[in-house]
């Protein structure tokens, strides 16, 4: 007993911070490098998978980084300590549980800002993801889905592209030049668009249609002005379809 008490005595609280301290240097470094790729002088498809890959480390990071705060915690006074983590636990089960709920559900890679869901009488469109739920807009109405629901009731993934805010247009140019510098061009004269809702990743991506076409998902403030933003590009070569 005396031997197991002494290696209680070895978790400590000056080890504790210095563990928070270097998880939260770590964290940061993770988070930090997803913002950085934009700088870089690579391409696009490139940054766009390996910040998936950060995310992906991500959602296995956070719930380890509590894991192992709570433990060490508990070790320095295990009985004192394990009752108030016991006390935490119970009076925030539901989100605790929501929060590894949606671990579970933001590893399918159909879940995602933009993407068409459907669960038990709900649909419309991914707007959100958060710790403890998502986002879904139908209309003008918002709704919230906590995981431990979703992934009770089951969801199904629709594969519509084009509804509400967001749309996938092709975008053609006969604009001379290499293919990256005219992308560059389109990523410039979208971001002078005053229609899109920069809230929600734009990605553009070459189309397999031909190598002057380029494909472009975005999302607008109000679906009234996709007309308006069709006629923006035209006006500057860019002549556009909604994808079907």
């Amino acid at each position: 007993m005396d031997y197991l008490w002494q290696v209680h005595l070895d978790y400590h609280w000056r080890g504790f911070l210095g563990l928070i301290f270097l998880l939260g240097v770590l964290y940061t470094l993770l988070v930090g490098s997803k913002y950085l790729l934009k700088g870089l002088d690579t391409p696009k498809d490139w940054q766009e998978r390996l910040r998936e890959i950060i995310q992906l480390f991500l959602l296995l990071f956070e719930p380890l980084v509590i894991l192992t705060l709570s433990s060490y915690f508990i070790l320095i006074q295990p009985f004192f300590h394990g009752l108030i983590v016991l006390f935490l636990l119970l009076t925030n089960l539901q989100h605790i549980k929501n929060y590894f709920c949606g671990r579970i559900i933001l590893f399918d890679a159909g879940i995602h800002v933009g993407a068409r869901l459907k669960s038990k009488g709900q649909r419309g469109i991914i707007i959100g993801t958060g710790r403890l739920g998502l986002r879904l807009q139908e209309g003008q109405q918002q709704h919230f889905l906590d995981y431990s629901h979703l992934l009770k009731d089951g969801y199904t993934l629709l594969a519509d592209e084009k509804s509400g805010l967001f749309f996938r247009i092709h975008a053609t140019t006969n604009i001379p030049g290499e293919p990256e510098k005219i992308r560059e061009q389109l990523w410039i004269l979208l971001q002078t668009a005053p229609f899109i809702n920069w809230r929600h990743q734009l990605k553009i991506k070459a189309s397999t249609k031909t190598a002057a076409t380029w494909m472009v998902n975005l999302a607008l403030h109000d679906e009234q002005h996709l007309n308006d933003l069709l006629r923006f590009l035209e006006e500057a070569n860019f002549s556009c379809q909604i994808a079907k």
